[in-house]
């Protein structure tokens, strides 16, 4: 391992965009290699790379308790995304986590105040189907739009399948003086 890099954030960055790098020529098991060293530095974004890579097979064998290691101290510096996989650890009692789903509904909501766009959607779904929580479309509909105003597809989508704002003006003041071409990606209620 090369210490070199140890406690420098920029270079962290460099020695995951080497990774980053050699994942895109098709070097899967060199990328992985690589953000694993940044990882066992502490570098959470490595982390949880290194966690994805064991979590879906890329560049080594698949390995859910590898992965859940990983989430878990990437989750510790709050990294967004890993706290939301961290829950569905927890919601679906994955790699030998006890099934908890207060806990996963407590990591998706700590995911989404990270700014976690995937973790909005997932809320808005676990109201929106009361999976875990009791049914609250309103409660729903805020996280899907929270989600979607983070311009994620899926809950896009989702907002025009309800036939809902993804901008109301009745929820902000920064909407307000603005034009459509400030916000080029508005889906409005279809008639």
């Amino acid at each position: 391992m090369d210490t070199t890099y140890k406690n420098d954030r920029t270079n962290l960055e460099k020695l995951f965009e080497s990774g980053w790098n050699c994942y895109e020529a098709g070097d899967k098991a060199k990328a992985l290699a690589i953000w694993k060293e940044a990882a066992e530095l502490g570098y959470p974004k490595a982390q949880h790379f290194v966690a994805v890579c064991y979590h879906s097979g890329i560049g080594t064998e698949k390995d859910k308790t590898k992965a859940l290691e990983w989430y878990r101290k990437a989750a510790a510096q709050n990294h967004p995304q890993s706290v939301c996989y961290l829950a569905k650890f927890y919601a679906e009692g994955i790699a030998g986590v006890e099934r908890d789903t207060d806990e996963a509904i407590r990591l998706w909501k700590k995911a989404a105040e990270l700014g976690d766009k995937e973790a909005k959607f997932i809320l808005g779904n676990t109201y929106y189907y009361g999976t875990y929580v009791e049914q609250d479309r309103e409660e729903a509909i805020r996280w899907y739009r929270k989600s979607a105003q983070q311009l994620f597809l899926r809950a896009i989508n989702r907002m025009h399948e309800l036939g809902e704002w993804i901008f109301d003006p009745n929820e902000t003041e920064a909407w307000f003086g603005t034009t459509l071409f400030d916000h080029p990606v508005i889906l409005l209620p279809q008639s």
